[in-house]
């Protein structure tokens, strides 16, 4: 998923938990207006009390097993700015503590009923589906986590080819304007310096006379 924080404020969710469950909270600021690609980031229990605090952090990841069972606030927080807007990508994945032991303790009953080849065959199959499963996420993390990176580093290389072009663009201007206050002065002391020998030969003419 992803949001905009705007400068100054703080994006918040929650989520209802209970106590067999674990969560996993993974985040990265992958775009900003002005370049700094930094939020702060906190994870609090239904009773208020922080769990998790990040300060300035453009990319991490938390997993935590619940303790109490409720209604748990994260947000992602942008008051370190009043002028920058962050966009963050993360992602919350939610597993039950007692799924595994639960399913191992159905294989070791089917042992225990005396059908150990099948029973044995049906704990290869979960292995290597759970094993493919945990290749898929990694996988799929990956993916989302190079993806992210590329848009960051995309809007960075952006932001500094409009300054470039803006630097140049200024430049260019500043020196035009200067040649043309040379050439203005340059022609105004021609000028003058004309003007100073016609008024030299009036009054040597006039001298004469």
């Amino acid at each position: 998923m992803t949001i905009v924080v705007e400068p100054g404020q703080a994006g918040c969710f929650y989520q209802n938990l209970s106590d067999s469950e674990v969560i996993k909270i993974e985040y990265n600021v992958i775009d900003s207006t002005l370049g700094d690609l930094y939020v702060n980031f906190h994870l609090a229990d239904p009773e208020g009390e922080m769990i998790v605090a990040d300060f300035m952090r453009s990319e991490n990841e938390h997993e935590y097993s619940v303790v109490h069972e409720g209604t748990y606030r994260f947000c992602f927080d942008n008051t370190v700015t009043n002028y920058n807007s962050k966009t963050v990508d993360f992602e919350i994945l939610i597993r039950n503590k007692g799924q595994k032991q639960h399913d191992h303790d159905n294989e070791e009953m089917q042992l225990e009923d005396g059908e150990d080849a099948y029973s044995m065959r049906l704990q290869d199959i979960y292995e290597s589906l759970s094993r493919i499963e945990r290749n898929i996420i990694v996988a799929q993390q990956c993916q989302m986590y190079q993806a992210a990176r590329g848009t960051r580093d995309k809007h960075i290389m952006e932001e500094m080819r409009y300054r470039v072009s803006s630097w140049s663009k200024s430049l260019i201007i500043l020196m035009m304007l200067i040649g043309i206050i040379q050439v203005t002065i340059v022609k105004n002391l021609f000028k003058d310096r004309k003007v100073m020998q016609s008024s030299g030969e009036r009054d040597r003419n006039v001298t004469q006379e």
